[in-house]
């Protein structure tokens, strides 16, 4: 069945999976090749999608959730890609918190901070490069849970 993506045509096996109040569907599709698979993934990770699926009538801003993706051996020209994933409606405004975005955010803000820090502190000599990638060997081991959590809810 065909599924229109943002505007990018996909043949694939699709499943209705909606109830009285929100639109789902379950699709299932494959890829060929290494730049297919990237694009695609690219595509799917987006925050907002529209969708159109001419045979079932159905035309909505969605979300992707639950999804996989998979390829055997290495990833070439011609590895066939697996994916599976699930389209749900979007409420109106469409901007709640998902694990996308709170990925995201925390990688950002992260990577600016502890790089500026840790710069400044290795050039002042507090400690070496070793010293301190040590540390963030220990802090990751203790606080791994909490930033998984964070990332999930935003909380």
């Amino acid at each position: 069945m065909k599924v229109v993506l943002n505007d990018v045509e996909i043949q694939g096996r699709v499943e209705d999976l909606s109830s009285e109040d929100k639109k789902v569907v379950r699709m299932e599709f494959q890829t060929s090749g290494s730049n297919e698979y990237h694009l695609f993934s690219e595509l799917i990770g987006s925050n907002s999608l529209n969708v159109s699926i001419e045979d079932l009538g159905m035309a909505y801003k969605a979300k992707v959730q639950n999804y996989s993706r998979s390829y055997q051996d290495k990833l070439a020209d011609d590895t066939l890609a697996n994916f599976s994933l699930e389209l749900h409606e979007q409420d109106e405004e469409g901007n709640e918190w998902n694990t996308q975005i709170g990925t995201s955010i925390a990688t950002m803000q992260n990577w600016v901070r502890t790089r500026a820090i840790s710069e400044i502190l290795i050039e002042k000599g507090y400690f070496t490069a070793e010293e301190y990638n040590n540390k963030i060997d220990e802090v990751t081991e203790r606080d791994q849970d909490k930033m998984l959590n964070f990332i999930n809810t935003g909380k």
